[in-house]
């Protein structure tokens, strides 16, 4: 992942934590998942600044260690040509 990757994709995550947030329902269905996970109700409130935090040398490490490309597949979905181009 470059720095501009991780830059992007931490923007998007944190606006879309926010914006589940910004109704009752999704503020209460936040609370209940975290519940269920054991975590407590300030974990909604310092959940973004740990993402924010988040450095490119942790997320590459992350990805090293957790993602095998060996074991990855590629899905197609939609109107996809039969091998041959038929």
């Amino acid at each position: 992942m470059t720095a501009g990757e991780l830059r992007d994709f931490k923007a998007t995550i944190i606006g879309s934590y926010k914006l589940g947030l910004a109704t009752s329902e999704g503020a209460a269905g936040q609370l209940l998942v975290n519940a269920q996970r054991g975590l407590p109700v300030a974990y909604i409130d310092g959940i973004t600044r740990r993402i924010a935090a988040l450095t490119l040398d942790e997320v590459n490490g992350a990805i090293k260690r957790h993602l095998d490309p060996a074991t990855m597949l590629t899905v197609e979905a939609g109107s996809v040509p039969a091998p041959g181009g038929e």
